[in-house]
């Protein structure tokens, strides 16, 4: 008898939602998977539910992952909303193949001879756990040139004028460190921000310094607190503003981001010199712990692009915990605190700000329903907020679903 090869193909329905809220469903799963058998160059799907233990017939065996799906998914904490999902996605489905539909039926489904449909697109929030924000765009040679007005030493270095080793574009992290321990300038700062996009050594080596460089520039006491201050009040909160950003870029990448929230940083009392951290008495914390904290004072800051930082980096440390990287649920929860307190405020957050906010809650909320609650406290209305992008009205579908609300 001829035999002829029959290949499963298996789609993920959710866009990678499923993965998103794992944690929450308390089930490893990575995907909601539809399936269908291709034999002989035509695929074969069912259409009018999940009947996964049918699809492939005599001889061939469905992954465990896909057939046990269903019962165990639904059987979750949070299974009567994914089964308002499924449903819809799979009404999606049905409508696409409409009169595509062969004779017959087997498994309680009609069975369809087309291509089946592309999943349903990727949602806002999926997108933001997959895609890290970056703050890498930089007038590279103009901050050099600020810098060596800044700091003479620098330009008679040979940093500041280029070797084999560090071109001008880019030099190295350590000789920018030693110029703020010299001379603290936000031109530094900002070249240090854009080290830290750059994945491998140099992103490291500014998770190394990133401890001392918040302690100094962006802790509790804001403006009035950093060497920047005695330039000015504007200059002390560009530094402010760029020592967040580099925070931002070192938790955009699994490496830097584990590094930095693990990392064991001395809370000093006094104030510290240019590069790093002060001396004196204090607590020991986390790294995570020092960026949660600094999301709030960031979120109340002085100018738009601390407050704006504030909010990229609510939603890098809720993507990073969300991905297990470090923080976990109590840095979702100082985000979800400070970004809901932050969208209730008045006036309301421009919408660039509100997208971001909106989308770290969501993230957090993701991850550890229970915070559903912490957000209905604020009273803050997130529906309000829609007009800054589609994450608004996710936001809102999953509030109602993890708070219990019809």
């Amino acid at each position: 008898m001829a035999t002829f090869p029959v290949t499963l193909h298996v789609y993920d329905l959710s866009g990678g939602m499923a993965a998103q809220f794992a944690p929450a469903l308390g089930i490893p799963i990575d995907g909601i998977w539809h399936s269908g058998v291709v034999v002989h160059g035509t695929e074969f799907y069912y259409g009018g539910g999940i009947f996964v233990a049918y699809l492939c017939g005599e001889g061939v065996t469905i992954p465990a992952y896909i057939s046990d799906l269903p019962a165990v998914a639904l059987a979750s904490p949070l299974g009567g909303m994914l089964r308002q999902s499924l449903d819809g996605m799979q009404a999606q489905i049905r409508d696409a193949s409409a009169g595509h539909e062969l004779t017959g039926t087997r498994g309680g489904a009609l069975l369809s001879a087309t291509a089946p449909p592309p999943p349903p697109p990727e949602t806002a929030l999926a997108r933001a756990v997959r895609t890290p924000v970056v703050a890498a765009v930089g007038a590279t040679p103009k901050i050099l040139a600020a810098l060596a007005a800044a700091d003479p030493a620098w330009a008679s270095s040979s940093a500041g004028g280029g070797t084999a080793a560090a071109t001008p574009s880019r030099p190295p992290v350590g000789d920018l460190l030693a110029s703020l321990e010299r001379v603290p300038s936000f031109a530094a700062l900002d070249l240090l921000r854009l080290a830290a996009a750059e994945p491998g050594p140099r992103a490291g080596a500014v998770a190394s310094a990133l401890p001392g460089l918040m302690a100094t520039y962006a802790g509790a006491g804001g403006v009035a607190a950093s060497p920047l201050r005695a330039t000015s009040a504007a200059a002390a909160a560009a530094g402010w503003m760029m020592t967040l950003r580099a925070a931002v870029n070192v938790l955009a990448v699994e490496a830097t981001a584990r590094a930095v929230l693990a990392a064991t940083v001395l809370t000093a009392s006094g104030g510290g010199g240019g590069g790093g951290g002060g001396g004196g008495g204090g607590r020991t914390e986390t790294g995570a712990e020092q960026l949660a904290d600094a999301v709030a004072p960031a979120l109340g800051g002085p100018t738009a692009g601390v407050r704006l930082t504030g909010a990229l980096l609510a939603r890098a440390l809720a993507r990073a915990a969300v991905h297990g990287w470090g923080g976990g649920e109590a840095a979702a929860t100082a985000v979800v605190a400070a970004a809901a307190a932050a969208l209730d405020g008045s006036p309301p957050p421009p919408a660039d700000h509100a997208t971001h906010l909106l989308t770290a809650i969501g993230l957090a909320v993701g991850g550890w329903p229970s915070l559903g609650g912490l957000v209905a406290a604020t009273g803050v209305e997130v529906g309000a907020f829609e007009g800054g992008g589609e994450v608004g009205g996710e936001l809102r579908r999953l509030l109602e679903a993890v708070n219990g609300r019809a």
